[in-house]
């Protein structure tokens, strides 16, 4: 069987315009195969990734769980500090596989949430928890660790029918939130927003510090539906959920854009976090097909929107910074008031493809977008760390890092990755002047890369690895591009 391991970087700048310097890099893997989507969390100063993995001699420091529970995919969840040393490690999984879905988070006081799908029976549900039992083919599950290893909480979520989790979040009230898709019933509670599950839904849940259910709604029309990320308000009041739509009814609820543009719209859905009511609901998207992938919210509390698009309307406002489609399929970044009212629009993008996947973050009022590219043109500007479109030997594509101002300017572009082949699909912030990127590469030309101080400083042999990178925030060019 092949190998699979993780690789992390840490990368800052020596000077403002300069490019940036690698100051760590480690491999992290066992001897089995690790899985291919990995999510990356930050917040005070520590970063975690959470995978899926095959290896049965992970490292585990501090675990929960210290070996691969039988199954043929276990979670691993690993926990660095921004000098890249590890603090916690842990398996978590049952007998059965955990599907490399989901998502991690690390809340404000050092906790460890995890969500994602399972057909175990026999994860470590605790008492008070929600749901205790493996109710269909696959469930999702939702828990909470700390850094010692101890288990807050687990539970179950789902119906007899497939469940399907993409996110979680938290909020300052010692609340915790789940996120997806789901073709099962009576997962609703009373006076939820949607009560009855149509052929496949988004849903959202809330629960409290100890694993139990508060309110659970679907949302959707007569189609498909899937809430893809949440983030939770800086005031606690309002969830958003972003993803996409193939419904043209139930879905405009006072929102920007009232009817369906295409048969595959964006979907923006801001929810009361007190009883998961709808505050606002609108679709995104023109005559062709457009995907909403990530969000992340200002201080202010305005929603910024990263996705993709094949449309020529419906997308850029007038005077954004690429007020036209250049590719055949350019990312887009919107900006949203805490009404559901765009302020501004732009693609992002250059005359050739931009691929269906992105992240969006929020970093000293900055918005930074990572994707992947095909076009040789429109995307290093300023100073750029990489300037040129290296094609990769897998499939040709090229990772790229944008950063825009909140009003919508484009403040610096630039290629990373190039040549390689592999790219990244994950941002998130790690400390104020810190940012992560995560991905996936093959060894080709990495050896080199590894730093003395690196956590594992030697490669396993597989032909394809996880990637994470450090960033300083502002370190690429500040030049501004105007509109």
């Amino acid at each position: 069987m092949k190998q699979t391991i993780l690789l992390f970087f840490l990368a800052t700048s020596i000077s403002f315009a300069q490019d940036q310097s690698l100051i760590y890099a480690s491999y992290l893997g066992g001897s089995g195969q690790e899985g291919h989507l990995p999510k990356v969390t930050g917040n005070n100063g520590k970063w975690a990734v959470l995978g899926t993995t095959e290896s049965l001699n992970m490292e585990t420091l501090n675990p929960f769980q210290t070996n691969h529970n039988g199954g043929i995919v276990d979670n691993y969840i690993s926990v660095f500090d921004e000098y890249g040393q590890q603090t916690f490690a842990t398996y978590f999984g049952g007998s059965g596989i955990e599907v490399e879905s989901g998502g991690i988070r690390i809340t404000d006081y050092g906790y460890i949430l995890i969500g994602g799908t399972t057909n175990s029976f026999d994860i470590p549900v605790t008492e008070g928890a929600h749901d205790v039992t493996l109710n269909g083919e696959t469930d999702g599950f939702l828990a909470l660790l700390s850094e010692s290893g101890e288990l807050q909480f687990c539970t179950y979520f789902g119906g007899d029918a497939l469940d399907d989790i993409r996110d979680v979040e938290y909020d300052q009230f010692g609340n915790f939130y789940l996120a997806g898709r789901t073709s099962s019933p009576n997962l609703a509670t009373e006076g939820a927003h949607k009560t009855e599950v149509s052929e496949h839904d988004a849903f959202l849940a809330k629960f409290n510090s100890e694993g139990g259910l508060i309110w659970s709604t679907y949302f959707g029309g007569e189609n498909l539906e899937v809430f893809r990320k949440i983030e939770v308000s800086n005031d606690g009041q309002k969830i958003y959920c972003v993803g996409s739509t193939f419904s043209s009814s139930g879905i405009n609820f006072n929102g920007w854009q009232e009817t369906q543009g295409s048969a595959t719209d964006g979907l923006i859905t801001c929810f009361n976090t007190l009883d998961g009511t709808v505050n606002w609901s609108t679709y995104y998207g023109g005559e062709e097909g457009d995907y909403v992938f990530s969000l992340a919210c200002t201080e202010d509390d305005k929603l910024a929107i990263v996705g993709q698009t094949s449309s020529d309307n419906s997308i850029a406002s007038i005077d954004s910074y690429q007020s036209e489609r250049a590719g055949e399929g350019d990312l887009f970044v919107a900006l949203f008031d805490e009404n559901g009212q765009r302020e501004w629009g732009t693609y992002l993008g250059g005359s050739e493809n931009e691929y269906p996947n992105a992240e969006i973050i929020i970093q000293n009022n900055e918005i930074i977008v990572q994707g992947y590219t095909l076009s040789p043109d429109n995307i290093a500007l300023g100073s750029p760390m990489e300037p040129i479109f290296i094609p990769n030997s897998a499939n040709g594509h090229q990772s790229f890092l944008s950063s825009l101002s909140l009003n919508g300017n484009l403040n610096w572009g630039t290629y990373f990755m190039t040549g390689q082949p592999g790219g990244a699909h994950g941002l998130a912030s790690v400390s104020s002047e810190k940012f992560a990127a995560v991905g996936t590469i093959t060894p080709e030309g990495i050896e080199e890369m590894i730093t003395p101080d690196a956590h594992q400083s030697s490669y396993g042999g597989s032909n394809r690895d996880y990637t994470l990178f450090i960033f300083k925030a502002n370190s690429l060019s500040a030049e501004n591009i105007s509109k």
